[in-house]
């Protein structure tokens, strides 16, 4: 479930705070479990499965993931602010990111520019995509800010045309790829990490 959910194509959300109001981050089974969400009774906050979606300057927190878009392209995220998103497992530990994205190879350019993330439970930011066979990238990290968390390109397929530029990660990881992974091409430019950078 989703505090937004956008199935559509082409729109624009913008100005909006999205916030979940559950006091309660915390459940009792593993994290994967669909019944720790409903324990916390904390929800995705802004989702894409649509085409050329924009979220622009706003706010997302205390949610499961901050902000969620997969698979469809085009999608554009500027001046968004997560933070706080994510819960905590007594059974598996914390999960949860700000940014939980990735963008498949072939489908139109993605985005997150001007965008900061801090203090979620899990990651600031991941790329991510959970299919080998699926190469995935034509996405853009442009001056993109991650405080106390990590911001990872990761996942089980190869990485192709991902871009990162002038982007800045404060006590927190940067990593591009696994050790496994056959990375097709990226580049990371003008970017500054206060703590340790990993590259695949």
């Amino acid at each position: 479930t989703y505090i937004v959910y956008v199935t559509g194509d082409y729109q624009t959300w913008k100005d909006v705070a999205l916030k979940n109001t559950s006091t309660n981050p915390t459940c009792t089974v593993d994290g994967n479990n669909p019944a720790c969400v409903v324990q916390t009774g904390r929800t995705d906050g802004w989702r894409t499965d649509g085409t050329g979606n924009e979220l622009v300057n706003s706010t997302v927190s205390d949610a499961v993931n901050g902000v969620v878009s997969q698979t469809h392209g085009g999608t554009s995220i500027r001046g968004v602010i997560t933070y706080n998103n994510g819960f905590t497992s007594t059974v598996s530990g914390v999960g949860g990111h700000g940014f939980y994205v990735h963008n498949d190879v072939g489908n139109a350019r993605s985005e997150i520019k001007n965008s900061v993330s801090f203090g979620n439970y899990f990651m600031a930011l991941q790329h991510y995509n959970q299919v080998s066979a699926q190469s995935v990238g034509d996405m853009d990290f442009d001056e993109v800010v991650t405080l106390n968390g990590e911001f990872w390109i990761v996942g089980q397929g190869p990485k192709s045309d991902i871009n990162v530029s002038d982007c800045h990660v404060y006590n927190g990881s940067f990593q591009f790829g696994y050790a496994d992974e056959v990375n097709v091409s990226g580049s990371v430019t003008d970017s500054v990490v206060y703590s340790s950078f990993n590259a695949k």
